[in-house]
């Protein structure tokens, strides 16, 4: 045969050989599956099956005859976003692949129910406040108790500073209420201004713990993380940790379920043209868009004053409604970091000038953030995308059904923004504090210019004058328990309007001091030692009112009846030893302001237990005296008088001791 002939019977038969090869059955789509099955109008569903899509793409869908806009499809697998005209009942989808068209698969369409939706917006708002609420209110509760120590422990090095605002915000799930938590730290003098950076900074970090829990899907099962908080709450009763522990449980599970409620509330929302013209506004691919999505960021977390709380709200929208990609989530982001220090600065403002500076300093670290990260902010979905596997938007982990994944970019944005916040922003943060006591100087009364007139400026200073008023007032008290004990040799009768004149002369004085030592703490500045300096002031205060209980228990011993002879020298002179051991302890206070090391830890001790033994002493002989027959009930009034005196400066005397402990732990 010709080979001009043979050419078209070899075409003829290779076009036979591959249609009866199974091309035409290729070609032809299979609907196996659609998830979900029940649905609303408008929602993404997945249809999974094969030859789905043609070698050269174009694959179309279509619902009840409506077109169906295709999000993302292969062989064996499609995204497909439903027309919103779609009415309530059942409808056939149908994929077509060229010229072929699978068979048609039944699916159901249920009505928007608006209703049910705001309640599952409102009780998941509900749940999710409440859940901030717990978690900051548990850990204020223990804090209250222990938080000066430990926040003094953790706070010596910068590093562990750092850290220790990291497990703060992680714990309480707010860098906002961390925030306001440090201002009163600082208000009280427990922690420098420097040291108050370190930890803000740090708390940042912390925040972005709970956008990342939501990836484990956690929420689902937050019924049974509140149950296991609530049985902790009845073990725990009469526990030490039950100031804490129930309490971070449960805020945590009503945190997730509210989490959970609020992704319940938004699903059907996703396909709503009114939902879908609201969040096209919010696009960060215009100046505008990103201006609204910073600005709503901002609001957002002054509104619930929680940066995590913030955060899962947003990964909660985004993977839901569709509509939000990742560089829209990141312009949200870059708000809600610049608005967490807003309601601390605000809320400051009624505070000390300590607290004042905190806030402030909260408020330039975070906005420095901000201004990086809109440098930055033409790259960082890029790298975002790049550090987290599968598309930001759907993937498919070999599981043939695909679903979106953008709440862990969401959660690694977050975690970026902020990391790069922080290492940008720590070597400058002696800039920062500056800055901040710049912002707001300290207003000197006319006392405090006086003060520094005299050349008292640094906190060295100040400490050595505190030291030396303390000595002073220690000299004074010794020479006027001499002179008193001297009245009670001659008898009351002899001296007792001296003695009132020598009262009133010491409290005039102690007043004095006390006023002298304030004016040099006012202006010695509070970036330094601010704990030493605060705890030097309520010491003196203490020692003021010691000084006057022991005074006015001197002045009941000499008014007593002295018909028993015996008994009240033996009170006398147990008065006079209580008294003397005082007096000595006040000189040992001052040479440990003076220098810390002055005294051991087993030294302080001993000195506690000398006085504490005296005190009982003193208050056993009294409740004898009480009981004897000679006195009078005005002498027995007096001695009732003088047991809850020597109560008192028991109380006081352990508060101070409890300082110069403090004082030895700063020098181990």
């Amino acid at each position: 045969m010709p080979v001009s002939r043979m050419v078209p019977v070899v075409f003829a038969t290779l076009f036979v050989l591959w249609s009866l090869g199974g091309g035409a059955e290729i070609l032809r789509p299979v609907i196996e599956r659609v998830y979900p099955e029940e649905c609303y109008a408008g929602a993404t569903v997945t249809i999974v099956g094969s030859g789905l899509v043609p070698d050269s793409g174009g694959a179309q869908v279509t619902v009840d005859k409506a077109s169906a806009q295709v999000l993302f499809a292969r062989h064996d697998s499609m995204v497909i976003k439903l027309p919103y005209t779609l009415n309530e009942g059942q409808t056939k989808i149908r994929v077509f692949n060229r010229d072929e068209k699978s068979k048609p698969f039944l699916i159901s369409v249920i009505t928007l129910n608006t209703p049910k939706i705001i309640r599952f917006m409102l009780g998941g708002l509900a749940f999710l406040l409440l859940g901030v609420f717990t978690l900051t209110a548990g850990l204020r509760k223990y804090t209250d108790r222990r938080i000066r120590r430990i926040i003094d422990v953790m706070v010596r090095n910068p590093w562990l500073a750092f850290l220790t605002g990291a497990l703060l915000s992680s714990v309480s799930q707010s860098s906002t209420s961390a925030g306001l938590l440090l201002l009163g730290i600082a208000d009280a003098g427990i922690i420098t201004l420097s040291k108050c950076l370190w930890v803000l900074v740090g708390a940042n970090i912390g925040s972005t713990i709970t956008a990342f829990f939501l990836q484990f899907g956690i929420a689902k099962h937050a019924i049974l993380i509140i149950a296991a908080g609530a049985a902790l709450t009845v073990v725990s009763r009469g526990r030490r940790y039950k100031w804490f522990l129930p309490d971070l449980v449960l805020g945590a599970g009503f945190l997730f379920y509210g989490v959970h409620i609020l992704e319940n509330g938004f699903t059907p929302l996703e396909g709503h043209p009114a939902v879908i013209d609201f969040f096209s506004a919010y696009s960060a691919a215009t100046p505008t868009g990103f201006a609204l999505c910073f600005i709503a960021g901002a609001l957002l977390v002054m509104a619930l004053q929680s940066s995590g709380a913030a955060t899962v709200l947003l990964v909660g929208i985004a993977q839901t409604t569709r509509l939000f990609d990742l560089p829209s989530c990141v312009a949200v982001l870059m708000g809600v970091n610049f608005g967490v220090p807003l309601v601390p600065l605000l809320v400051a403002r009624f505070g000390e000038v300590t607290g004042k500076r905190t806030a402030c300093g909260h408020f330039l670290i975070n906005t420095w953030g901000s201004v990086v990260a809109l440098a930055a902010f033409p790259f960082l979905p890029g790298l975002v995308d790049a550090l987290v596997p599968g598309s930001p938007y759907l993937i498919d982990p070999d599981k043939k059904i695909i679903y979106p994944l953008i709440g862990l970019h969401v959660s690694v944005a977050f975690l970026a923004l902020n990391l790069l916040s922080a290492l940008t922003a720590l070597p400058f943060l002696r800039l920062l504090e500056r800055l901040a006591v710049k912002w707001y100087p300290h207003e000197q009364s006319k006392t405090e210019k006086e003060l520094e007139s005299v050349g008292v400026r640094d906190q060295g200073a100040t400490l050595q004058k505190i030291a030396e008023k303390i000595r002073d007032m220690s000299l004074i008290d010794q020479r006027l328990l001499h002179r008193l004990e001297q009245m009670l040799s001659a008898g009351p009768e002899a001296g007792l309007r001296e003695m009132e004149a020598l009262l009133t002369s010491m409290g005039d004085l102690h007043g004095a001091v006390v006023a002298k030592i304030s004016g040099l703490m006012k202006i010695s500045g509070y970036s330094v030692n601010v704990l030493k300096l605060e705890q030097s002031m309520y010491t003196v205060v203490e020692l003021y009112k010691i000084s006057s209980l022991a005074h006015r228990a001197l002045t009941s011993v000499l008014t007593l009846d002295r018909h028993n002879v015996t008994l009240t020298g033996e009170l006398e002179k147990q008065v006079k030893d209580l008294s003397g051991k005082i007096i000595g302890f006040m000189e040992d206070l001052g040479a440990v302001l003076d220098d810390p090391a002055y005294l051991t830890k087993a030294e302080i001790r001993y000195r506690e237990i000398a006085i504490n033994r005296a005190e009982e002493r003193t208050k056993a002989l009294l409740i004898e005296a009480i009981g004897k027959a000679a006195y009078t009930p005005e002498t027995g009034q007096h001695l009732l008088q003088l047991i809850s005196t020597y109560e008192q400066i028991g109380n006081h005397v352990y508060r101070i001791f409890d300082f110069c402990l403090l004082q030895a732990d700063n020098v181990r």
